[in-house]
């Protein structure tokens, strides 16, 4: 077959294999000009449609000869024979070598059917083809290749098409890597942190047409550079390849292949998103996503317990989710993939950013927050948010996460906390399970944890545990939308360099465990932010690749995707964790046909209610109970966002594994419409609260591990020592033109300085009380002072508003906003949804008195959970009209509450967490604009630092930095920073 460049748009990022590398073995200073002249010579990817393949180039350094290339030796070369007794004898595999020769590391393959179970549900293979020469059945060992260059490997598995059977790619002599959407791999490329590597380049094409520096030193004769040649590597978690999760050799293969198959869907490279999709329909696989296993599992050497740890390899991929291919950040190869471990235990997080740093976005680095743990003690500072204990992770870099896990049971998720990634995919769930059941099963040295561990007896009974993880998903990248909303608002600032404030308006796609398709509802041009919800009509479960015709005008580049299916046995009872980590969307859950059951709100147990809708809030977390008591058949589960009209559905599909119901179909009635299902009513939000059993002091151990020690029971203080208003507004500041969000007329950005707080506050306490800017300098002015404050060091250039110190600014300023908490005080927060424009909002005579507009905000509070007495609407909170109505019986007890448009909420929480801990929106864009503020609680209390830390920058991007379009186009060149033509 004659070679083709067809096109394969892998956008794969660097990650260091074995070992660091000797500067003059990295692919930026390895390359020369007469180097990459090779590149047009070779045939970047290879199709062959009647296998489903692409064979993708994956040498080392192009036209540096391999004997050359110390990479060489990390990789071992390997061939497939039949086994000589066809009895699949031979050890499972063991990845840890990294020697290019030396004894055989024999696995085994099978042909037959067989089935395993990972963390990402069963997994199930079925042969229906044979290898030409073997008997079907027959098993297969892989070999050591004698010298480098030796003979080819497995040929193609012929058959149907596509193909039932996987196909294995590895290296061979002219180092190419089939990645197909039926390739898997077995012992194939370098093993390195528990991962196997192979490094592949985009297409010359794609070069050409997307990096100027690429042309430029082709042109110029320059050297180039890794950025100039968006040098990329392909990983897949070793420890899905070698073993089986049971541990049984003669499994192992088979197990590797569907395994490997599902995160080559969960990669979700337009090359093979559609036949990946395909291939995990015919395999069976279960529609959750995936858990990602740890690295290792260790008794703790301090005390008792486990020491837990998982790799984070971030990069950044080229995927289409929603049918839409555009860059999205990958986790250790995966798309947001959960983290699972159980009470008690220590959590180890190796945190590894090979995000290319020529990519845009408006941060430093990366940061990860564990949204909803305490993170108390000397966890404090690793509670996620940069340049608070920690400053970001840049890129090419790396950091350790190390603390106890000593939270509830229950849900809670993962994700960025510094550049806004966590709209690109840099998100998951985070499942803290009860205490271990009895001792880790300890793996042999090689294979996988047995995973997620068995677990104590929680409150409630159920059959089986899923995850809906929920987001709203758009068609650009979050930073290209981030850099808008710090253009001009007001257009009398706005200039051609300076562009226009350009909000991020509504999702294109709600996703499901990371699947849906933006189809599913017709957007635009009639019903995308009109006055109506779209008319959706999803009509298949596998989305073919090709244009749609409820939105042909995103189609151009749809190479196919799917949808989530929820598969339950009938007559069994399912806990399913509802999390909604969405940038902006408000959502609503249905399950067609079933009433579901609530148990627990932001991970504590409430009081059972039944509904067949729940609301969840982005960064709140619902488990309900659904009980599959329905005729057998496949049902809706309809994801409705509120508040945000013209914003599409998303949907999954609730699908009873019975005779005569077909797998990954949709229903055969009509798909629920958005405007048909409503918000919860005040009447049902009331009706979230504590469970009655954590109310009273209680030996059961089941009850007692949702307290923490000297807590006798979850029952709210009966007074508060301190009270704190909050008043939410939009001002438009009248100097350079920029709408914000405020608390208290104070817009807060994240940096400068460009060092933590917390060490500053460790070295001298008074540190921003000295800084705390006085009356004198608050009023008069119509702006608030160093408005236009940019890129700085590590001195302070934004004021600090105290309060206690500083008055509420009777203009809109920009600064940090502090409120001190005693150690021990009962805080009682009210919040206040005012119009955009209170507080001397909009000072424009003419759109400044018109500008009204209010809207829902989820408030999210680290370091603490809080009771909420009350939420109302209609206005502020009045004592005289309200105080009566609040709750201090059995209030709901969470970590994020919704202040709805033009309303209130009255919280209640106690300062036993010594830290800097925000309160913040949990929508994306408004703590971008500054909806922040930060609690300093007891620091003289706060344990010590870590002792080792990132490396903080010498300047730091300063999040309310106008972004120009000279500034851009500086930065990052011509493209990957201005929004698509949507």
């Amino acid at each position: 077959m004659a070679a083709r460049d067809h096109g394969f748009e892998g956008h794969w990022v660097y990650m260091p294999a074995c070992q660091p590398l000797p500067s003059k073995f990295e692919w930026s200073r390895d390359m020369s000009p007469a180097q990459a002249d090779l590149l047009a010579q070779l045939p970047f990817t290879l199709a062959v449609p009647q296998y489903g393949v692409a064979v993708v180039h994956a040498g080392l350094v192009p036209g540096v000869p391999l004997k050359q290339q110390k990479l060489w030796a990390c990789y071992k070369m390997r061939n497939l024979v039949p086994h000589p007794h066809g009895d699949g004898g031979g050890g499972g595999g063991g990845g840890g070598s990294t020697s290019g020769s030396g004894g055989a590391d024999p696995a085994t393959a099978t042909s037959a059917s067989t089935s395993t179970s990972t963390s990402a549900g069963t997994l199930t293979a079925t042969a229906s083809s044979t290898v030409t020469g073997h008997a079907p059945g027959a098993r297969y060992t892989a070999v050591e290749k004698a010298k480098e260059g030796g003979q080819a490997w497995a040929p193609l598995w012929p058959g149907a098409e596509p193909p039932a059977q996987h196909v294995f790619f590895g290296h061979d002599a002219k180092r190419r890597l089939q990645l197909a959407p039926h390739a898997t791999g077995l012992d194939t490329g370098c093993v390195y942190g528990g991962e196997l590597t192979a490094a592949v380049l985009p297409p010359l094409g794609e070069l050409v047409a997307s990096s100027p520096g690429f042309v430029a030193a082709m042109r110029h004769g320059r050297p180039l550079t890794r950025e100039d040649l968006r040098v990329q590597l392909v990983s897949v978690p070793a420890a899905r390849v070698y073993s089986a999760p049971d541990g049984h050799a003669d499994t192992a293969a088979a197990g590797a292949a569907t395994a490997a198959a599902a995160a080559m869907a969960r990669k979700a490279s337009p090359a093979w998103c559609l036949s990946a999709a395909l291939l995990l329909v015919a395999l069976g696989i279960a529609s959750a996503g995936p858990a990602l296993v740890p690295d290792s599992v260790k008794p703790d050497p301090k005390g008792d317990g486990y020491i837990v740890s998982f790799t984070l390899n971030v990069t950044v991929a080229y995927g289409a989710p929603s049918c839409f291919a555009r860059s999205i950040v990958l986790t250790s190869g995966y798309f947001e993939p959960a983290i699972v471990i159980n009470q008690g235990d220590t959590l180890r997080i190796n945190l590894i950013n090979n995000i290319p740093a020529s990519f845009p976005t408006v941060s430093d680095g990366i940061s990860i927050h564990y949204h909803g743990l305490r993170m108390s003690g000397p966890a404090a500072w690793l509670d996620g948010v940069s340049y608070i204990g920690l400053c970001p992770v840049a890129p090419g870099s790396s950091y350790q996460y190390e603390f106890k896990v000593n939270d509830p049971p229950g849900t809670y998720l993962w994700h960025d906390h510094a550049a806004g990634f966590k709209g690109d995919g840099l998100e998951g769930p985070l499942i803290v399970l009860p205490p271990r059941a009895g001792p880790p099963v300890l793996p042999q040295p090689g294979a996988a944890p047995a995973w997620p561990p068995a677990a104590q007896p929680d409150l409630w009974s159920y059959d089986g545990d899923e995850t809906l993880f929920l987001g709203d998903w758009y068609h650009a990248t979050t930073s290209s939308m981030l850099f808008r909303l710090n253009q001009p608002f007001d257009n009398a600032k706005v200039t051609n360099d300076s562009g226009a404030w350009n909000w991020v308006g509504n999702p294109q796609a709600v996703l499901v465990n990371g699947a849906g398709f933006y189809g599913d509802c017709s957007l635009y041009p009639v019903a995308g932010g009109g006055p109506t919800p779209p008319a959706c009509a999803p009509s298949a479960f596998t989305v073919a690749a090709g244009r749609s015709a409820q939105q042909p005008w995103a189609s151009n580049n749809n190479p196919g995707c799917t949808h989530t299916q929820v598969t339950v046995q009938p007559g069994k009872t399912y806990r399913l964790r509802l999390v909604n980590a969405a940038l902006l969307v408000y959502m609503t859950v249905c399950f067609e046909g079933h009433n579901v059951t609530l148990i627990a709100a932001d991970a504590v147990p409430v009081a059972p209610v039944s509904t067949q809708c729940v609301d969840v809030n982005s960064g709140q977390r619902i488990d309900v109970l659904l009980k599959a008591d329905q005729p057998a058949a496949n049902y809706w589960i309809s994801v409705v966002p509120q508040y945000r009209t013209g914003a599409p559905a998303g949907y999954a599909v609730l699908h009873y594994a019975a005779a005569g119901v077909n797998a990954s179909t949709f229903p055969a009635t009509t798909a629920p419409q958005p405007v048909s299902i409503t918000p919860w009513s005040d009447s049902m939000n009331a009706k979230v609260v504590l469970a009655p059993e954590l109310l009273v002091p209680s030996t059961d151990p089941k009850v007692a591990r949702y307290r923490r020690p000297g807590q006798a029971s979850l029952a709210p203080p009966a007074a508060a020592s301190k009270l704190v208003y909050v008043n939410l507004s939009q001002p438009l500041f009248n100097e350079n033109g920029q709408l914000r969000w405020a608390l208290d007329n104070v817009a807060m950005p994240r940096t400068p300085p460009c060092q933590p707080l917390l060490s500053s506050l460790r070295k001298d306490p008074k540190y921003l009380t000295k800084q705390a800017v006085p009356a004198s300098q608050l009023n008069g002015t119509g702006v608030g002072p160093n408005v236009l404050v940019g890129t700085a060091g590590k001195s302070r250039t934004t004021p600090v508003y105290y309060e206690g110190l500083s008055p509420v600014p009777v203009y809109p300023s920009v600064g940090l906003h502090i409120v001190e908490l005693a150690g021990g005080a009962v805080v009682d927060l009210i919040v206040n949804n005012n119009p955009a424009n209170s507080f001397n909002g909009d000072l424009r005579p003419v759109d400044g008195p018109t500008r009204i507009a209010m809207e829902q905000h989820p408030f999210h509070l680290h370091g603490h959970r809080f009771w909420v007495l009350g939420r109302g609407t209609g206005g502020n909170y009045n004592a005289s009209a309200h105080a009566a109505g609040l709750n201090t019986a059995n209030p709901s007890y969470r970590d994020t509450v919704t202040i709805a448009a033009g309303g209130w909420a009255y919280l209640r929480f106690v300062a036993d967490n010594p830290g800097i801990w925000p309160f913040h929106c949990h929508i994306l864009p408004h703590i971008f604009m500054g909806q922040q503020l930060y609690f300093v609680e007891d620091i003289k209390n706060l344990a010590p630092p870590p002792s080792k830390t990132p490396k903080c920058p010498s300047a730091c991007r300063y999040n309310f930095a106008p972004y120009t379009k000279s500034w851009l186009r500086a930065k990052y060149g011509m493209s990957g920073w201005e929004l698509p033509p949507l």
